[in-house]
């Protein structure tokens, strides 16, 4: 019985989403470098998909061009392994005979230095919003979100005016995914007085402002 590439990847990504409650930003990642496997095995039977194309595959990633002619990082590259491994691991659960998920190695990588802002440098990233204006606003609420809470990137983009809470009895914010969630202090050093909403006709709503206050409570929830 012929079992193609793409209709497994589709059973896994269901797994995913039933089973390991995965959320569906992950699901579309997984999706997105499970297909270029399918794409570069050209959906052959499982059986096909052995350590030698597995190879092929890895020297595909690492040459790889993007449209505008960049490489892929080894990072990237990783994360399509690690997901082909993922696979491998769910079909050995449902005994079905194909690669072992130990064949796959990931590339080394080296992390990158961290560096962190002293103070002065806070002190004149802050000051050099202008907070006269709706955009300003925005941005100072953008950048205090970041710091006071050490939110991700994603977290902070997928916040509504629905999640904060200005209670002054609280000053903390949730963060994580559905599952596992934990609360963050938020607090600034500075004396700052706050960022008050505009009104709503101001901005667009790529544009809007979140009212935050230093004096009073900012407590949100990543959906």
């Amino acid at each position: 019985m012929v079992m193609h590439l793409s209709e497994l990847v589709t059973d896994f990504l269901e797994h995913l989403e039933i089973e390991q409650n995965r959320s569906q930003r992950t699901i579309a990642n997984y999706d997105h470098y499970l297909r270029r496997v399918v794409d570069f095995a050209d959906d052959c039977d499982i059986s096909k998909l052995d350590a030698e194309m597995v190879r092929q595959f890895r020297l595909w990633l690492a040459r790889f061009k993007d449209e505008h002619g960049e490489d892929l990082s080894k990072a990237t590259q990783n994360y399509h392994l690690i997901a082909l491994r993922s696979f491998l691991k769910y079909l050995a659960k449902r005994d079905i005979k194909a690669l072992t998920s130990d064949k796959i190695e990931l590339a080394k990588t080296v992390r990158p230095k961290v560096s962190f802002l002293e103070p002065e440098e806070l002190d004149r990233l802050f000051g050099a919003i202008k907070t006269d204006t709706p955009v300003g606003l925005r941005d100072r609420a953008i950048l205090e979100l970041l710091f006071s809470g050490g939110l991700r990137v994603s977290e902070l983009v997928n916040l509504d005016r629905d999640h904060l809470n200005t209670d002054v009895s609280s000053r903390s914010v949730a963060r994580g995914k559905r599952t596992g969630r934990s609360l963050l202090a938020i607090r600034r050093p500075t004396g700052w007085n706050g960022i008050w909403q505009p009104e709503p006709t101001t901005l667009s709503p790529s544009l809007s402002t979140t009212p935050v206050r230093r004096t009073g409570a900012t407590t949100c929830t990543r959906v």
